[in-house]
């Protein structure tokens, strides 16, 4: 049997933005406090259909970027409080199995 291994309890924080160059909307992904995004698509045609792609469950607290970060439309950074997500990713930060 395989020994069960806690995954990354960093937090993943999405940003929606819009490609001026296309007219397109997207997401990209990160881990909370990194430098670099990890993954980044803009093939969406509208900013609710991006936040769809990544919270296909609506269990994400969305709020309007400050100023200062960059060309973000949305951004998330955690799950909303007693949803499924939270309660798996508070799980993990304590080391205990979600399976």
């Amino acid at each position: 049997m395989a020994k069960f291994q806690v995954r990354s309890t960093a937090p993943l924080e999405f940003h929606i933005f819009c490609d001026p160059g296309t007219g397109r909307f997207g997401y990209r992904v990160r881990f909370a406090g990194a430098d670099k995004f990890h993954h980044s698509i803009d093939t969406c045609k509208t900013p609710e259909e991006a936040v769809r792609q990544v919270d296909r469950h609506n269990q994400r607290v969305w709020e309007i970027p400050s100023s200062g970060c960059s060309d973000a439309l949305l951004v998330s950074r955690d799950y909303k409080q007693d949803t499924d997500a939270w309660k798996m990713q508070k799980w993990r930060a304590d080391g205990r199995s979600t399976r």
